[in-house]
């Protein structure tokens, strides 16, 4: 059984990875571009200093901010050391094709593979969402549909083009949930449950906030038959090695430990004053309602409810795990994630409700209604995946009307202000937008969507920089075509 977990798992992350290879922006910006100059200063300059060396895409038009002064004054990353050390291997990667590709930048170079990090991660995603969904008893081909829909129809494709950190927490999340499930069940050495620790150390290298799950995964662990001390310890050193890690980068960079680049740890625990707000702002608001942007994942929430009943243990960490980031980030919220496509915060709970939802799909009726949801979340995320869906938050921007009001006012919606600016990009909508909710209070404002309305995927973007390497956007395209092939082939072996 396991052995076809297996062959379906690596067709799943195939299939995946093709396509979130074929759509890839090439890039990505914001506070993202900081890790990757941590990546290229670990790997030039032995250390953690970014903007000490000249960095330009001039041909991709990115920026970022300028990172956070450090206690000697140097500019550091405020994220933690995991992301910049998870695209190490593409950055080096990059780095050799530089050495001997000719007429295009370095710095282009080793950015466009870097920025491929977050695809290979998702892909692995939609992988372990199957092997949880099998875990929780659901059947190989329920499973499949579950992880193929998780990736192309919900937000999980659109991470899949960005530098956030979501994907890659998500990924140790995940690695952490099956490795311990693994092991309560007797199935797993206690190699597996320190792997599971150094998962969810890697989790906390990323965002330090990692550590609230720890008591989740504690409970579960402990709440089990037959475990030993020994073995506690064993997921308890890899989590503590990588934790102390990362803490003492702060303290080289800011000397403190409890220092980030978003403050004193200390200093956060001060919030709570918007708890409601954080709720209705992350579940049900028209800008960034988890389920708006996740429409399959509703079916989750009956699968969870089924789940305690069949497999109570399993469910209650799957529900502890939720009920720790939906109260953490409704405690904390203080304006959210304004630039992000959904939900971008609790993005790492997407998975279990795409894994859960795959117990209720034998049932006839539940697998229409999944079928109905998976391709109205296909027209949720298309028109991200194709153009610059951040363009649209800079147009709002454009005409004088703050950024924030997009996550509360229905006619500022990315989901469907994204839209129009596809079509606008295409030529078949209107190039025009007009904000008019109420003539009466609110003076109406309008403006063109020219200049934000781009189609941004590689091939296209890689062409237009250096008209040059067609033939190598072609061969690309086709390379990742044959590899989509392939997954599907070994899937379908898998399904038989």
């Amino acid at each position: 059984m396991m052995n076809r977990d297996l062959k379906a798992f690596w067709a799943v992350v195939l299939i995946s990875a093709a396509v979130y290879g074929i759509f890839a922006g090439g890039h990505y910006g914001g506070d993202a571009i900081n890790n990757y100059l941590t990546t290229e200063s670990i790997v030039l300059d032995g250390d953690l200093e970014i903007y000490d060396r000249e960095f330009s895409v001039e041909e991709l038009g990115v920026s970022g901010s300028r990172g956070v002064a450090g206690k000697s004054g140097a500019r550091y990353s405020p994220y933690g050391l995991g992301m910049a050390l998870l695209q190490l291997p593409l950055y080096l990667l990059g780095l050799g094709v530089a050495g001997v590709l000719r007429g295009v930048p370095g710095d282009y170079i080793t950015f466009f593979f870097s920025s491929f990090t977050s695809a290979v991660l998702s892909a692995f995603n939609a992988g372990f969402v199957l092997l949880l969904a099998r875990r929780l008893g659901a059947g190989m081909k329920e499973s499949a549909a579950a992880a193929l829909v998780y990736a192309f129809s919900t937000m999980a494709f659109v991470y899949s083009q960005t530098g956030f950190p979501e994907p890659a927490m998500t990924a140790c999340l995940l690695a952490a949930v099956i490795l311990i499930m693994r092991y309560r069940e007797g199935e797993g050495a206690a190699g597996g449950l320190a792997l599971a620790g150094l998962a969810l150390g890697f989790m906390a290298m990323i965002k330090i906030y990692a550590v609230i799950l720890v008591p989740v995964f504690l409970l579960y662990f402990l709440s089990g038959n037959g475990y030993r001390k020994r073995t506690v310890w064993a997921a308890a050193f890899g989590f503590l090695l990588l934790l102390a890690l990362d803490l003492s980068a702060n303290y080289l960079k800011y000397g403190s430990v409890l220092m980030t680049g978003y403050g004193h740890i200390a200093g956060k625990i001060k919030y709570g004053d918007r708890f409601i707000k954080g709720l209705y702002y992350y579940w049900f608001s028209s800008g960034k309602g988890f389920f708006f942007y996740n429409l399959p994942a509703v079916l989750g929430c009956l699968g969870l409810v089924r789940l305690l009943k069949t497999r109570k243990p399993d469910a209650m960490l799957l529900t502890g795990i939720t009920a720790v980031y939906v109260v953490f980030f409704a405690y904390f919220f203080r304006r959210g994630s304004l630039f992000s496509w959904g939900p971008r915060y609790v993005f790492p709970l997407l998975p279990v409700f795409m894994a859960s939802s795959a117990v209720v799909l034998g049932k006839r009726p539940y697998r229409m209604v999944f079928l109905v949801l998976a391709f109205a979340g296909c027209l949720v995320q298309a028109p991200a995946v194709l153009s610059h869906y951040p363009g649209y938050i800079n147009f709002v921007k454009s005409l004088g009307i703050n950024e924030y009001m997009i996550n509360f006012i229905p006619d500022l919606s990315p989901i469907g202000g994204t839209w129009r600016i596809f079509l606008s990009s295409i030529g078949t909508g209107p190039s025009m937008f007009v904000y008019d909710p109420d003539p009466l209070f609110v003076e109406s404002v309008s403006g063109s969507f020219s200049g934000f309305d781009k189609l941004d995927i590689w091939p296209v973007n890689m062409v237009k920089a250096f008209p040059g390497m067609l033939l190598p956007a072609v061969a690309g395209v086709a390379a990742l075509g044959a590899v989509l092939v392939s997954g599907i082939y070994k899937l379908r072996k898998a399904l038989k």
